[in-house]
This record gives C-alpha cells, sequence and structure tokens, in this order.
C-alpha cells in the first residue's frame, strides 16, 4: 500500500503557471497522489480554468491574499484532514519531473531525523543551470546561499543525497506529522524567508533537511511579482523578513556583526537617497521601500505589506514610462567584460529598461551570464552563430525575437563598447515612430548629425553622404511596433560588405523621406552618444583632432 501524497500548488493571479504545473504534476508517476490548488483569491479566472481542465484537482479558495505562508498552512491543514501522509509543496510557477515523488518517498524512507527534503531545482529558461542545489546562511553577506547557483550542471557534482542547512519553498517535501512537533509556518513573514525559518526550527528541535538531486524540479523565479515593477514588493518583504529571521534565528553576536557590517550601511545609503532629488525615480522608489521595509521591522508591523505601500507601487506602475529596449551584440575578446559592464552601469540608471544582448556564438557565455545577473538589469541574454559579422546577424536576431514576442517599447542598438551619457536615453523615450540624434567620435567634424534649418533636415553632417540615410546605428530609434509591418529578416545588410552595417537600408523601411524622422536632443545640438574609441583616446581630444584634420585639408588645398 502507497502512503498518500497530497501535491498542494499556492496560486494567486498566475493562472498560465499553474495550468502549466499542473500539466507537470499530471505525469508524476506515484499511485496515490491527491492534487490540490489552495487559491489566494484570484481574480484572473484561475479557479474556472483549472477546474475546466484539470477537474480531479481538490480546489481550495480563500476569498482574500493570505501571502505563502497561511495559504499553503490551510491547505496542509486540509490535506492532513484528508488522509495525507506526505506533503510536498509547489509553487505554482515550478514544473517537476514525473519521477519527483517517487525519488524523494525514497530518500525519506531512508532518513529517519529528515524533517525537510527538497530537489534539486533548475532555471525553468536554462533547464541545465541550477538554481538551488542545497543552501546555508552566510553572515558575510547576510543571506542564505545556494550551493550550485547558477552552475551548469555536470551531472556529477551535486549527485549525491546530503544534509543541507534550508530547503526552498519552491519545492519542499516532508512527512505531515511533522507539523505536530515543529508547528506550521509563521504567518508573520507572508512571503519570502517563511520556509527558511521553518527549516531552523526544525533543526533546533533536532531534524535535519536533506537534497535529493535524483529529484528534480524548474523554477520559473519570482513569477508571483512579474506585475509589480521590478520586484520591488518582493524588495520589501525580504528586506523586513530578513530582519525579523536574524531575530529569530542567529545569535546576538552574529546579528551584532550583520547589523554594524551589512545592515545599517544599507540604512544610512537608502534614507540619504530619499533626499537625492537629482536620482532617476526608480532609484528614490527603491530606497523609500526599503525604510519602508525596515520601519515596519522595528515597529513589528508584520504580515501583509501595508497599504500605503501597494498604493505608492499602484501610482508608479500607472506612470510607468515606455519601456526601452536595448539591443546589444557581443563577442569575445579581452575587453569585453570591461565593456559590457560599463554600459551595465549606465543603463541600470535607467527607468524601465529591457537590455537583449546577443552573444555571436554557438552558447551563452559564464562571464556575461554572471555579469547580467549582477547587474539587476532587467535583460534576456540570447546567442546566434558564430557569424564574425559585425553583429549584423546578431541584431537580426534580436530583431525578430521582439517581432515574434510582440515585445513593446522604444528600440535602440546600442555597440558595447560605446560610450553613453544617461541624458540621451530621457531622449530616446520622446519617440513616436523614428527618431534621429547626433553620435559623437564619427563623421567629418567629430560629430555625425543632420543639418537642422527651420526644424526640418536639409542636409548631412556625415561621411557616406552617397546613403539616403547617412547615419550610425547608435544615432536614431524607433517604436518596436513598427516591426511587425516588417516581413523577413528585419535587418537588412550587404554581406558582401560586412562593414557596412545596413542603417540606411534598414532606416528606408522605416521611413520614406527624413521629414517623417523625429529630431531629438535640442534639434541634434547636443551629443550624448559617442562612438567606440581606443582605450587610450579621450573622447573630447577625438573631436578636437576631427576639426583639426579638417581645417589642416582646407589650409592645403588653398596653397
Amino acid at each position: 500500500m502507497f502512503p498518500k501524497v497530497a501535491v498542494i500548488i499556492l496560486n494567486y493571479n498566475g493562472k498560465d503557471d499553474t495550468l502549466e504545473c499542473l500539466e507537470s504534476v499530471d505525469k508524476i508517476d506515484y499511485p496515490h497522489l491527491e492534487v490540490v490548488v489552495a487559491d489566494n483569491g484570484s481574480a484572473d479566472g484561475s479557479l474556472e480554468a483549472i477546474r475546466h481542465k484539470f477537474p480531479q484537482t481538490k480546489n481550495i479558495a480563500h476569498n482574500v491574499n493570505l501571502g505563502y505562508a497561511e495559504g499553503n498552512n490551510r491547505a496542509i491543514l486540509d490535506a492532513v484532514s484528508r488522509g495525507a501522509e506526505y506533503i510536498l509543496l509547489l509553487n505554482n510557477d515550478v514544473v517537476v519531473d514525473a519521477g519527483i515523488v517517487g525519488y524523494l518517498m525514497h530518500a525519506i524512507e531512508k532518513l529517519p531525523q529528515a524533517a525537510f527534503l527538497s530537489p534539486k531545482i533548475y532555471y525553468f529558461a536554462e533547464p541545465n543551470r541550477i538554481w538551488f542545489a542545497g543552501g546555508y546562511w552566510s553572515s558575510r553577506c547576510a543571506n542564505i546561499i545556494s550551493s550550485g547557483y547558477q552552475q551548469i550542471d555536470d551531472c556529477v557534482s551535486w549527485e549525491e543525497t546530503k544534509e543541507t542547512e534550508f530547503v526552498f519553498g519552491c519545492a519542499m517535501f516532508f512527512k505531515a506529522d511533522i507539523i505536530k512537533h515543529i508547528n506550521l509556518m509563521s504567518s508573520e513573514y507572508f512571503l519570502v524567508w517563511e520556509e527558511s525559518d521553518w527549516c531552523m526550527r526544525a533543526r533546533k528541535l533536532g531534524y535535519k533537511c536533506y537534497i535529493v538531486p535524483a529529484a528534480k524540479a524548474w523554477h520559473k523565479i519570482e513569477a508571483s511579482f512579474r506585475k509589480a515593477s521590478d520586484g520591488l514588493l518582493r524588495y520589501y518583504f525580504w528586506n523586513r523578513n530578513r530582519l525579523l529571521w536574524m531575530e529569530r534565528n542567529i545569535s546576538w553576536s552574529e546579528r551584532l556583526y550583520v547589523l554594524s557590517v551589512i545592515v545599517i550601511p544599507q540604512i544610512f545609503k537608502n534614507f540619504v537617497g530619499l533626499f537625492d532629488f537629482q536620482a532617476w525615480s526608480l532609484r528614490r522608489l527603491r530606497c523609500k521601500v526599503y525604510m519602508c521595509a525596515v520601519h515596519d521591522y522595528v515597529f513589528r508591523r508584520f504580515g501583509d505589506a501595508p497599504g500605503e505601500l501597494y498604493k505608492m507601487l499602484k501610482n508608479f506602475i500607472a506612470q510607468k514610462p515606455e519601456t526601452l529596449i536595448i539591443i546589444t551584440p557581443t563577442y569575445p575578446r579581452a575587453n569585453r567584460i570591461a565593456c559590457l559592464d560599463r554600459c551595465a552601469n549606465v543603463f541600470k540608471k535607467v527607468d524601465e529598461l529591457l537590455w537583449i544582448v546577443i552573444e555571436d556564438g554557438a552558447a551563452l557565455n559564464e562571464e556575461v551570464t554572471q555579469l547580467l545577473k549582477q547587474s539587476g538589469i532587467n535583460h534576456i541574454y540570447l546567442h546566434f552563430g558564430p557569424t564574425r559579422c559585425w553583429g549584423n546577424e546578431q541584431r537580426n536576431h534580436a530583431l525578430e525575437y521582439i517581432r515574434d514576442n510582440n515585445i513593446k517599447g522604444i528600440v535602440y542598438l546600442a555597440d558595447d563598447d560605446n560610450y553613453y551619457d544617461p541624458r540621451l536615453f530621457t531622449e530616446i523615450r520622446k519617440t513616436k515612430k523614428v527618431s534621429i540624434f547626433p553620435v559623437g567620435n564619427l563623421g567629418p567634424n567629430g560629430i555625425e548629425r543632420p543639418v537642422i534649418s527651420g526644424g526640418k533636415i536639409i542636409g548631412w553632417d556625415a561621411h557616406w553622404l552617397d546613403r539616403k540615410f547617412p547615419v550610425d546605428m547608435a544615432g536614431f530609434a524607433f517604436n518596436a511596433d513598427i516591426l511587425q509591418g516588417l516581413e523577413g529578416q528585419p535587418w537588412n545588410y550587404c554581406p558582401a560588405d560586412k562593414r557596412r552595417g545596413g542603417e540606411s537600408e534598414f532606416l528606408e523601411r522605416l521611413v520614406a523621406t527624413s521629414d517623417e524622422l523625429e529630431v531629438l536632443c535640442d534639434s541634434c545640438t547636443r551629443c550624448y552618444a559617442w562612438h567606440n574609441l581606443p582605450l587610450d583616446v579621450n573622447p573630447l581630444w577625438a573631436v578636437i583632432h576631427a576639426r583639426l584634420w579638417k581645417f589642416l585639408k582646407r589650409m592645403i588645398s588653398k596653397m
């Protein structure tokens, strides 16, 4: 006789993710399984869709959003009351391997001291890249560190069932009767850190946690926070609950170290940031959210976030500017990481930016992957090639990706070795259809731009005057909606002349005449983008050098 296992999936306005999760759960090859969906007051038609597609699923409808802890607690008690002997908690943004329950059951029967077990968890977007293979608390960074984090699974290094300090709540397995000894999760956390607190409570009573690598799951990281701009809601819960977790689970001496070295400097930095009125709006909002988290911890305000925070986030999202879609081809070379890091330091200052980086190669690069994730910038990392075709094929691949996925926003082509002033992106956001602006270190006078008279383009201060639109790709932007009207490859260039990037040919597909181009940057009198230069050349000197050379040529011609 097989013990009854209840698979509990918590849902909150995540219909599509939950349905995909249920599809994977439906394939689990365990004979005595009950699937439970606990819904936290969703308003997206989740329950109706689940009942239609998976009528055998047990649904528990909560009238309000109870949070992760309380929503799961009630579902656990309900499952136990109906005879469940084992529980598998899953986030709704997880898909699982068909053998997950079998492997976890086999392991827990051999581990009498086990409280919680976890499968090996991968990134859903990168099925071979590990997200979690065990975890431990680190005072040096005041966080729980995941073993194997972001590593490609080599099927050797993380294959042994072993003890771990923590398991993560997106996929955790346990005997139902464990709650008699350690109780349920603390609802004060609401979201984030509650499962880590649960693990610590079990360990204090002599139980252990284990990672079972034979069992596998794939996680769409933080799908629950997609609609809160840049994860600010999670940012609040994470910072408030970390303080509560440390209060309950680490020693006074360790807490003093973390407070003095990490938390207090963060509080000071964010407090100062509240008065930095020159800062971009998202940065100041993050500072407000952080200080709200600290305030609520100090004044013992736990559970759901305060209504004032939800209102603040709602107002910010309502005023959210158009998304800027930055396309950056990249290829392996000595200074590649330095160039991308310089770009990242500028792009992270820009609100609502999506950075699409395209590797000229057959696979993603590990260093670039780490840099992008550490930057905190919303990004998509693709690869195409290798082609070594000056990034033309990569740009085309990115444009097709935008078109095929109907991504909305203003598109800008930003090579990784150029220089960008953040003010450029304020200008680009004004684009309605196709805009144009100056680019430094190009053209006969050091700055390539259209010649403006009476608000209209009457000529070009540029090289390549034989082209209809003699502009560099760093000198224009366009609305992504235009791509929907382009058939075939969006970026047409001449393969026989790989140095010729195809800018004019592309613009000719977008506009008929220069009168349709929107002139930015104070009628193209200000330059905020600079073409790449050798590392030892100053951009200002490059302009002086270009103008000096033009003057000398004029003088020589008169001799």
